[in-house]
């Protein structure tokens, strides 16, 4: 039997309050239109990852392991935690963000007393075109890098891969570069065995590359490989020539993803995979907020448990298909509720 182990995932980023209005079409500007139905939910891309992970975890401890591997209980993501900056936790939105996120660990988040508003999005979603259109507000003070290092001291020690075999996977949102690219160096220097990971989607955002420099995985968005010339995922990560990253993703909508991964045995070696799902017939995209931080979800909860798969061909091939199947079942769906029970039969070959 292999030695136990207890991955703990920590996703470093924003919560939001998401306002969603659907509308018959995006309307003109000075102009009046009626929303055919408003909705709220809690939103923000590390929350939106961690609440998936909660249904995979459930998901896939309720599978039998097979007889070859009765050892497979200990490959779970054991504890799922956010840091992130909340208002004043007395507040509906703060109590409507820890109730929305059942199993996952918000001890580490900073709150802002002196705060009365969440970060909120307001979407505009319109029926006509499928498009979505997000104002955001959020007056929360980010936080710094001493927050950071004092919240990411709070958590045990032994989280981190030691004597017992646990270890941390951290994964950061592209948000203030020159902040989180600080917060980044820390755990790398003081949590050396643990993972790290981080999106690469802004391609406004100066300072982003940056981040994928310090990242063990990288997620780039089709907005940032359009940014720098490319109109395809295979030949922006083709041209990547940063072999230190043993993992790097590239999102393409509808038209899937696709993975570099560079092997550690063999340096001058990188494999490129490049898949899509299809939607099921009849069915039809409904919903395409967090469908990124789903498909994230997803490779997170295929590596996490495991990460020297990570120079795995077979598994990256596994890891992707699963990854676009759980996105793509997110978009024919509204929000996230019943994604773990929705790929069930597909958690099974990630535990073989």
């Amino acid at each position: 039997m292999e030695t136990s182990i207890t991955p703990h995932i920590i996703c470093v980023g924003a919560c939001y309050i998401d306002t969603i209005l659907d509308v018959p079409h995006f309307p003109a500007e000075d102009d009046k239109l009626r929303a055919t139905n408003l909705s709220k939910r809690r939103g923000g891309n590390g929350g939106n990852t961690l609440e998936v992970l909660a249904q995979l975890r459930n998901i896939s401890k309720s599978i039998p392991n097979g007889p070859t591997r009765p050892d497979l209980n200990h490959l779970l993501p054991a504890k799922l935690s956010m840091m992130a900056v909340l208002p004043n936790p007395k507040l509906t939105a703060s109590k409507m963000i820890k109730t929305s996120l059942q199993g996952v660990n918000l001890d580490q988040c900073v709150y802002r007393y002196d705060q009365d508003e969440a970060a909120s999005s307001y979407i505009i979603r319109s029926k006509e075109s499928g498009s979505r259109t997000i104002v955001n507000h959020n007056a929360l003070p980010d936080m710094t890098v001493e927050e950071f290092i004092k919240a990411a001291q709070g958590f045990d020690s032994n989280d981190t891969k030691g004597n017992d075999g646990n270890y941390e996977w951290w994964h950061f949102e592209g948000r203030i570069p020159e902040v989180t690219a600080k917060c980044m160096r820390y755990i790398a220097k003081t949590r050396s065995e643990a993972m790290i990971s981080v999106e690469v989607e802004n391609p406004g955002r100066k300072g982003l590359k940056q981040l994928a420099e310090v990242a063990h995985v990288v997620f780039y968005s089709k907005s940032w490989a359009w940014a720098q010339g490319y109109n395809n995922p295979t030949n922006f990560l083709q041209k990547l020539d940063d072999q230190s990253r043993p993992l790097q993703f590239c999102t393409w909508g509808a038209e899937g993803a696709a993975a570099l991964a560079f092997s550690r045995q063999e340096p001058d070696k990188k494999l490129l995979i490049k898949s899509q799902w299809s939607l099921p017939p009849s069915s039809k995209v409904v919903d395409t907020i967090g469908a990124g931080d789903t498909f994230m979800a997803g490779i997170l909860f295929a590596y996490a448990a495991n990460p020297t798969n990570i120079n795995d061909s077979i598994h990256t091939r596994v890891a992707l298909e699963f990854a676009l199947e759980l996105a793509g079942r997110k978009v024919i769906q509204e929000g996230f509720s019943g994604l773990g029970e929705a790929v069930r039969d597909s958690v099974k070959p990630l535990r073989s």
